[in-house]
């Protein structure tokens, strides 16, 4: 696929619930993703491999392309996760046992 000029492989995607922007636009940025609008929403690209190179976060690969005009969106501390959104660690809590996911 040509994304934004590149030929790669996108990986880790995560829905979005709070954006309903343009799509193929590149919303924002979070510990190394990407937020993309499409027609429906929003999803978050965590990784993209180029053609001939290895699986890089999203944000290294394009990192001379995203230079100024997007914004870093940072998760509270404190995540209540009442939407959908992408977060680099994760933790829940079944019948007592905590699960960690990073």
């Amino acid at each position: 696929m040509k994304f934004w000029g590149v030929e790669c492989y996108l990986y880790g995607a995560w829905r979005e619930e709070n954006s309903k922007e343009n799509a193929k636009e590149i919303l924002a940025k979070r510990d190394g993703a990407i937020c993309l609008g499409s027609v429906d929403g929003a999803v978050w690209i965590t990784h993209l491999k180029e053609l001939q190179g290895f699986k890089l976060p999203a944000t290294y690969v394009l990192k001379e392309r995203l230079k100024g005009g997007v914004k870093e969106e940072r998760l509270p501390l404190i995540f209540d996760k009442s939407y959908k959104t992408f977060y680099e660690i994760n933790c829940d809590i079944k019948d007592e046992v905590a699960y960690l996911y990073f």
